[in-house]
């Protein structure tokens, strides 16, 4: 320290900032990698895809979690007992309406009957749509109720195809103030007039429309870069410290949401406080750049908040809970779950995979595993990157990631089924950051990744998306692989003879096994057949005369093996 005091402060000064800009740069640069995706403006079209073999339930049951001996919990179906996996997408509109088209299919931007149908057939049972603050309270203390029902209508018709939801309060740099979004306006407390300082000048211009920084001025720089400024984590700060009570307000936002949604729809995984939050005023204080700092200091305590204003109202629905995106290798800095230990049963650490700012897959899920068994909660991946267009399963990170997943028995959500953004010639020639649908600004998904232009499927992302899991287990999961080259898929599992309903497979027959598919039981005490007439679902009972002859016993081990003829 003798040796600093001996630089003059503008030198500390300046290599503060550009140490500090170096750190936040890589960062930056790879989020904006992992995120950004091109523009593109279609019309609506039909989905061609008439297949129907879907498993659809009338009604889903609430889901909770049950503890395992390692601490960490997995998810289980209320009534029955059988242990879940979910594989799913995410469904995120970033602007104005706040929510996906439902009244007809569009390739870009629906999440209606349609949709559902074609995510149930490629194996999804649940997605993370994006339940923004903005579409809900627009002005401090005015719920629009018009919203709202937008997601009710969407949850339920999803419930219909047996797909889950999980409501995930969306953010990336946190408000169109600093060329983001995520939280209303009014919650954005800071003093704008010198955004987006230190990285350049101040934005003088305002938009017409709405009065934020033109959209002109927000493409200077890549998105994620404003985070490096000091009004987006000024903003972030004074959220997480309650400043003008925002803290509260958003916490009414959660207690209003759950009272119309969760706390009354079983199809309601659970609550994602936040997405990707930020760190605070780290330009200000570097030390909130060490990852367990910022979630010590200031999500920790915000969390507990949020949860504490949730549980109010609802005691049961899953609250999903994250740290800084930048915990590559390190623990994250949380002593215990949203609102303490006595909730670790109801709350799910959430995190996401990039390359980069993550690095090596196997060192990662294994700590991130490691702080879902310390704080002894569920996990799950909500965000890692969508497969490559093409048969090549080889070489693409999305078949790797999803590989590591099945290794450690994770739930997903893969970034993102739809751009669910839309420009037009007035959009692209206006000066406000709004796209004539939603906001194609931060990361989005990819025009004609699922769907051609004439809403037929494209086979070889539907075939990466479709992998073969095990939906419901009649007991706890050992061990499930899947090889996407050759679509053999084993599957270890302790049976528990208590549970009387079937062990179901999504197991995709137009993708992954379309001469058939040869199935091998051991010991042999299982029947087998599809499910609700689903061509892409197995279900496997308990024959209780082969269960007597091999003197099968609760809780012993069951494997079954399914390869492609």
């Amino acid at each position: 320290m003798q040796v600093f005091q001996k630089i003059p402060i503008s030198i500390l000064s300046t290599l503060k900032h550009l140490i500090l800009e170096l750190i936040y740069n890589m960062i930056a640069y790879s989020l904006a990698l992992a995120a950004l995706a091109s523009t593109v403006t279609v019309t609506c079209v039909s989905s061609t895809n008439t297949n129907t073999n879907t498993n659809t339930n009338a009604k889903l049951s609430k889901v909770i979690q049950r503890q395992l001996d390692t601490g960490a919990r997995v998810y289980v179906e209320s009534d029955t007992g059988r242990q879940m996996i979910f594989h799913g997408v995410n469904t995120v509109v970033k602007g104005y309406p706040w929510v996906p088209l439902t009244t007809e299919f569009d390739i870009d931007i629906s999440l209606n009957e349609n949709d559902h149908i074609n995510l149930s057939n490629l194996g999804v049972n649940i997605y993370r749509l994006g339940s923004m603050w903005p579409g809900i309270e627009p002005n401090e203390g005015e719920y629009n109720a018009t919203y709202i029902d937008s997601l009710r209508i969407i949850t339920r018709e999803a419930s219909n195809y047996g797909i889950y939801t999980i409501l995930d309060m969306h953010q990336d740099v946190l408000s169109e103030k600093y060329c983001g979004e995520g939280i209303p306006a009014w919650a954005a407390i800071t003093d704008d007039i010198t955004f987006p300082s230190p990285l350049d000048e101040t934005y003088t211009d305002k938009s017409n429309i709405d009065g934020f920084p033109t959209r002109q001025d927000c493409s200077k720089y890549n998105w994620p870069k404003y985070y490096n400024t000091y009004n987006a984590g000024l903003a972030f700060q004074n959220l997480y410290t309650n400043v003008n009570n925002v803290r509260d307000a958003w916490g009414k936002m959660w207690i209003h949401l759950a009272t119309e949604l969760g706390s009354v729809e079983d199809s309601i995984l659970a609550y994602e406080l936040i997405n990707e939050p930020w760190s605070g005023d780290n330009m200000n204080n570097p030390k909130l750049f060490i990852p367990s700092v910022a979630d010590k200091t200031y999500l920790q305590p915000t969390y507990d908040s949020l949860a504490n204003d949730i549980r109010t109202i609802d005691n049961t629905t899953l609250i999903m809970f994250a740290a800084v995106t930048w915990d590559d290798v390190v623990p994250c800095g949380f002593e215990h779950p949203p609102g303490g230990d006595e909730y670790a049963s109801q709350s799910v650490f959430a995190y996401h995979y990039y390359n980069k700012p993550q690095f090596l897959p196997k060192i990662y899920f294994h700590q991130r595993n490691a702080d879902a068994e310390r704080l002894q909660v569920g996990q799950i991946l909500t965000e890692f990157e969508r497969s490559n267009v093409d048969e090549d399963m080889t070489d693409d990170l999305y078949v790797e990631v999803a590989n590591y997943a099945d290794k450690y028995l994770l739930s997903w959500t893969n970034w993102e089924y739809k751009t669910f953004c839309k420009e037009n010639e007035e959009s692209i020639n206006s000066d406000s950051q709004a796209a004539a649908y939603g906001s194609c600004k931060t990361g989005y998904g990819s025009h004609n990744w699922l769907y051609n232009d004439n809403g037929s499927i494209i086979s070889d992302t539907a075939k990466k998306l479709a992998r073969t899991y095990t939906q419901y287990t009649a007991g706890n999961i050992i061990n499930m692989i899947f090889d996407p080259i050759t679509s053999d898929y084993e599957f270890i599992y302790e049976h528990n003879v208590d549970i009387k309903e079937p062990t179901i497979i999504y197991a995709n027959k137009q993708y992954n096994y379309p001469n058939g598919v040869l199935i091998d039981i051991i010991p042999n005490i299982l029947d087998y057949t599809n499910t609700n007439g689903s061509e892409n679902h197995y279900e496997f009972v308990m024959n209780t005369n082969r269960m007597k002859k091999f003197n099968f016993k609760n809780g012993e081990k069951i494997k079954i093996k399914m390869t492609a003829k």
